[in-house]
């Protein structure tokens, strides 16, 4: 792969890679207790390395995991992260949402990496020679998902899995990650807020065009433009 700093302009994939159906058939059998945990794992790295050879025969320059080990883009976070409580883990189909709480605080002392997220990005690193991007989702969402029993208000919910986040990031870099980026569908922020963010190590904030903000960057017209018309197409067949 050329390098990097050779690339003028670096092509990466935005999102979730596409879920074949033989790998949705297996999550769901292991939520519905007819595989073991490892298994499944095994499983997705099968499916990873896949997906990163994928995107390399494609000439992106810059791969993921396509995501491949989430069922969506809460529940991955929510099981692992300390202090969330799920009553009920099983699912009847694996991109279904589980019912998380929250009782009592989320402690203050973490692990060094507290979601596990690092050896993720590690196992993806050892499948490429190039660069790859690593998302999770961030506090607000999770937050939203979440039945909250403890905190007097949403914002200190989202600051304290904020506090989880900002640990995990920590352990990314560690592991070998080099930049933070953010993307944010609605932003709905003011620019204090960004500046603290860029304070903290984030390299850009970006979102979408879907509210106006100083942040704008990635268009939806043309992507709704084309899904009514397909709409459109359907109803008046």
């Amino acid at each position: 792969m050329e390098p990097m700093n050779t690339v003028l302009l670096p092509t990466t994939v935005v999102g979730s890679y596409s879920v074949p159906e033989w790998l949705e058939r297996l999550k769901t059998e292991y939520y519905q207790r007819r595989i073991s945990a490892q298994h499944l794992a095994e499983i997705h790295e099968v499916a990873i390395k896949a997906a990163v050879k994928d995107q390399e025969l494609a000439g992106i320059d810059i791969v993921s995991d396509g995501e491949l080990r989430r069922d969506n883009d809460v529940d991955y976070f929510l099981a692992r992260m300390p202090g969330v409580e799920i009553a009920q883990t099983a699912k009847d189909f694996y991109f279904d949402y589980y019912d998380a709480q929250v009782l009592r605080p989320l402690p203050d002392r973490l692990p060094p990496s507290p979601l596990g997220l690092a050896a993720d990005y590690a196992f993806t690193a050892g499948q490429t020679s190039g660069p790859i991007k690593f998302s999770f989702t961030g506090p607000f969402s999770l937050a939203h998902r979440l039945r909250d029993r403890s905190y007097a208000d949403q914002r200190e919910l989202v600051l304290a899995i904020a506090r989880v986040l900002n640990a995990e990031a920590h352990a990314l870099a560690a592991a070998g990650a080099t930049a933070v980026d953010a993307v944010v569908t609605h932003a709905l922020f003011p620019a204090e807020i960004c500046k603290e963010m860029l304070a903290s190590g984030i390299r850009s904030i970006r979102s979408t065009h879907s509210v106006p903000h100083f942040t704008s960057a990635i268009a939806l017209d043309g992507l709704f433009a084309d899904a009514l018309k397909d709409e459109i197409a359907e109803t008046t067949r």
